[in-house]
Protein backbone atom coordinates (compact mmCIF):
# COMPACT_ATOMS: atom_id res chain seq x y z
CA UNK A 1 0.00 0.00 0.00
CA UNK A 2 1.23 3.44 -0.86
CA UNK A 3 1.52 5.92 1.92
CA UNK A 4 0.35 9.38 1.20
CA UNK A 5 2.06 12.41 2.51
CA UNK A 6 0.08 14.82 4.48
CA UNK A 7 -0.50 18.16 2.78
CA UNK A 8 0.53 19.85 6.03
CA UNK A 9 4.16 18.71 6.01
CA UNK A 10 4.76 16.04 8.65
CA UNK A 11 3.13 13.12 10.26
CA UNK A 12 3.42 14.65 13.73
CA UNK A 13 1.05 17.38 12.83
CA UNK A 14 1.24 21.15 12.64
CA UNK A 15 2.61 23.35 9.94
CA UNK A 16 6.26 23.43 8.97
CA UNK A 17 8.13 26.61 9.62
CA UNK A 18 9.94 27.86 6.56
CA UNK A 19 12.99 29.13 8.46
CA UNK A 20 14.05 26.22 10.63
CA UNK A 21 12.47 23.20 9.07
CA UNK A 22 10.76 22.35 12.37
CA UNK A 23 7.08 22.21 12.86
CA UNK A 24 5.28 24.85 14.83
CA UNK A 25 4.54 22.54 17.64
CA UNK A 26 8.21 21.53 17.87
CA UNK A 27 9.31 25.19 17.81
CA UNK A 28 7.22 26.05 20.81
CA UNK A 29 8.26 23.19 22.93
CA UNK A 30 11.98 23.74 22.15
CA UNK A 31 14.55 25.47 24.36
CA UNK A 32 14.13 29.23 24.86
CA UNK A 33 17.90 29.79 24.94
CA UNK A 34 18.43 28.44 21.45
CA UNK A 35 20.84 30.50 19.31
CA UNK A 36 21.70 30.10 15.70
CA UNK A 37 25.10 28.51 15.26
CA UNK A 38 28.01 30.90 14.52
CA UNK A 39 29.13 30.58 10.94
CA UNK A 40 32.56 29.00 10.68
CA UNK A 41 35.56 31.32 10.11
CA UNK A 42 36.66 31.74 6.59
CA UNK A 43 39.88 30.03 5.85
CA UNK A 44 42.47 32.54 4.60
CA UNK A 45 45.30 34.88 5.49
CA UNK A 46 44.69 37.52 8.21
CA UNK A 47 45.20 40.81 6.36
CA UNK A 48 46.15 42.88 9.41
CA UNK A 49 48.99 40.55 10.35
CA UNK A 50 50.38 40.59 6.82
CA UNK A 51 50.35 44.40 6.73
CA UNK A 52 51.97 44.64 10.17
CA UNK A 53 54.84 42.43 9.01
CA UNK A 54 55.20 43.56 5.41
CA UNK A 55 55.07 47.34 5.91
CA UNK A 56 58.24 47.63 8.05
CA UNK A 57 60.04 45.24 5.70
CA UNK A 58 59.11 47.38 2.69
CA UNK A 59 60.26 50.53 4.53
CA UNK A 60 63.61 48.95 5.40
CA UNK A 61 64.08 47.77 1.82
CA UNK A 62 63.23 51.27 0.55
CA UNK A 63 65.90 52.90 2.75
CA UNK A 64 68.48 50.26 1.82
CA UNK A 65 67.89 50.79 -1.90
CA UNK A 66 67.67 54.59 -1.89
CA UNK A 67 69.96 55.16 1.09
CA UNK A 68 69.86 58.35 3.06
CA UNK A 69 69.69 60.46 -0.09
CA UNK A 70 66.14 61.46 0.73
CA UNK A 71 67.18 63.38 3.80
CA UNK A 72 70.23 65.11 2.37
CA UNK A 73 70.37 68.86 2.59
CA UNK A 74 70.09 70.15 -0.98
CA UNK A 75 70.45 73.86 -0.26
CA UNK A 76 73.43 75.35 -1.95
CA UNK A 77 75.75 77.48 0.07
CA UNK A 78 76.52 80.56 -1.93
CA UNK A 79 79.69 82.49 -1.46
CA UNK A 80 78.91 85.93 -0.18
CA UNK A 81 79.85 88.30 -2.96
CA UNK A 82 80.13 91.83 -1.61
CA UNK A 83 80.30 93.17 -5.16
CA UNK A 84 76.78 91.89 -5.84
CA UNK A 85 75.49 93.77 -2.78
CA UNK A 86 77.32 96.91 -3.83
CA UNK A 87 75.91 96.75 -7.37
CA UNK A 88 72.38 96.34 -6.01
CA UNK A 89 72.88 99.31 -3.67
CA UNK A 90 74.27 101.44 -6.51
CA UNK A 91 71.23 100.59 -8.61
CA UNK A 92 68.90 101.71 -5.79
CA UNK A 93 70.97 104.88 -5.28
CA UNK A 94 70.46 105.96 -8.88
CA UNK A 95 66.71 106.36 -8.25
CA UNK A 96 67.03 108.54 -5.15
CA UNK A 97 67.68 111.81 -7.01
CA UNK A 98 64.49 111.46 -9.08
CA UNK A 99 62.45 110.71 -5.97
CA UNK A 100 64.01 113.69 -4.20
CA UNK A 101 62.93 116.02 -7.05
CA UNK A 102 59.32 114.80 -6.75
CA UNK A 103 59.27 115.22 -2.98
CA UNK A 104 60.85 118.67 -3.25
CA UNK A 105 58.10 119.78 -5.64
CA UNK A 106 55.48 118.52 -3.16
CA UNK A 107 57.18 120.36 -0.32
CA UNK A 108 57.37 123.62 -2.30
CA UNK A 109 53.73 123.40 -3.39
CA UNK A 110 52.77 122.46 0.18
CA UNK A 111 50.89 119.49 -1.24
CA UNK A 112 49.04 116.96 0.85
CA UNK A 113 51.28 114.18 2.09
CA UNK A 114 54.52 116.09 1.50
CA UNK A 115 55.68 115.60 5.10
CA UNK A 116 54.99 111.86 5.08
CA UNK A 117 56.63 111.35 1.66
CA UNK A 118 59.71 113.30 2.71
CA UNK A 119 59.95 111.32 5.98
CA UNK A 120 59.58 108.07 4.05
CA UNK A 121 62.35 109.06 1.64
CA UNK A 122 64.58 110.19 4.52
CA UNK A 123 64.12 106.81 6.27
CA UNK A 124 64.96 104.93 3.08
CA UNK A 125 68.06 107.07 2.51
CA UNK A 126 69.23 106.43 6.06
CA UNK A 127 68.67 102.67 5.71
CA UNK A 128 70.58 102.70 2.42
CA UNK A 129 73.55 104.40 4.07
CA UNK A 130 73.57 101.81 6.86
CA UNK A 131 73.47 98.94 4.33
CA UNK A 132 76.23 100.59 2.29
CA UNK A 133 78.51 100.89 5.32
CA UNK A 134 77.86 97.24 6.18
CA UNK A 135 78.65 96.14 2.59
CA UNK A 136 81.88 98.19 2.56
CA UNK A 137 83.18 96.68 5.81
CA UNK A 138 85.46 94.14 4.02
CA UNK A 139 87.06 96.97 2.02
CA UNK A 140 88.10 99.03 5.06
CA UNK A 141 91.46 99.14 6.76
CA UNK A 142 92.10 98.74 10.48
CA UNK A 143 91.18 102.36 11.19
CA UNK A 144 87.80 102.11 9.45
CA UNK A 145 88.68 104.00 6.27
CA UNK A 146 88.05 102.61 2.80
CA UNK A 147 91.29 101.31 1.28
CA UNK A 148 92.85 103.38 -1.51
CA UNK A 149 91.99 100.91 -4.27
CA UNK A 150 88.26 101.07 -3.34
CA UNK A 151 87.87 104.82 -2.85
CA UNK A 152 85.90 105.11 -6.12
CA UNK A 153 82.96 103.53 -4.31
CA UNK A 154 82.76 106.54 -2.00
CA UNK A 155 81.26 108.66 -4.80
CA UNK A 156 77.99 106.71 -4.61
CA UNK A 157 77.76 107.08 -0.85
CA UNK A 158 78.55 110.80 -1.08
CA UNK A 159 75.78 111.27 -3.66
CA UNK A 160 73.19 109.59 -1.39
CA UNK A 161 74.40 111.53 1.65
CA UNK A 162 74.08 114.77 -0.36
CA UNK A 163 70.49 113.88 -1.38
CA UNK A 164 69.64 113.22 2.27
CA UNK A 165 71.22 116.53 3.30
CA UNK A 166 69.31 118.43 0.58
CA UNK A 167 66.09 116.74 1.65
CA UNK A 168 66.66 117.89 5.23
CA UNK A 169 67.24 121.45 4.02
CA UNK A 170 64.11 121.35 1.80
CA UNK A 171 61.90 120.14 4.63
CA UNK A 172 63.01 122.88 6.92
CA UNK A 173 62.39 122.46 10.58
CA UNK A 174 58.97 121.17 11.44
CA UNK A 175 57.62 121.93 14.87
CA UNK A 176 56.60 118.63 16.37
Amino acid sequence: MVERKSPFGSKKGGFKSRNTGRTRSEGRSGSASYRNPVPPRKAGVPTGAVIAIALPLVAILFFVVFGGGIFKNTTEVKDHDPNANIKALEKRASRFQGEYREVRKLIQSEGAGAASRSQNLDDRLYNWLVEWDRAMKPFQDEEGYVKKEYEGYNQTRQMVARVRSDLGKSKGFYDD
